[in-house]
């Protein structure tokens, strides 16, 4: 889990804007990653959220349907 320092995330979610800001968002996802491993769970906003990078559990989510997901969010960086 990717701890935060202030309340609901709001630092993690301070450094992602930032990133976007200078354009460097990938990148900022790929340290993360780097830093944190291929699947992790962190707070934004409040709201617990995974993040993965791993086929396989991208392939598993993709060819799964099961009830009561609140949101889906894929993100596709291409490099």
């Amino acid at each position: 889990m990717l701890k935060s320092k202030l309340p609901f995330g709001i630092d993690s979610m301070l450094m992602l804007m930032k990133s976007l800001k200078e354009f460097r968002f990938p990148v900022a996802l790929m340290e993360l990653h780097d830093q944190m491993g291929d699947t992790y769970g962190c707070m934004l906003f409040g709201m617990r959220s995974i993040r993965t990078r791993d086929p396989r559990n991208i392939k598993a989510i993709l060819a799964t349907q099961f009830e009561g997901r609140r949101q889906l969010s894929l993100s596709f960086l291409w490099g």
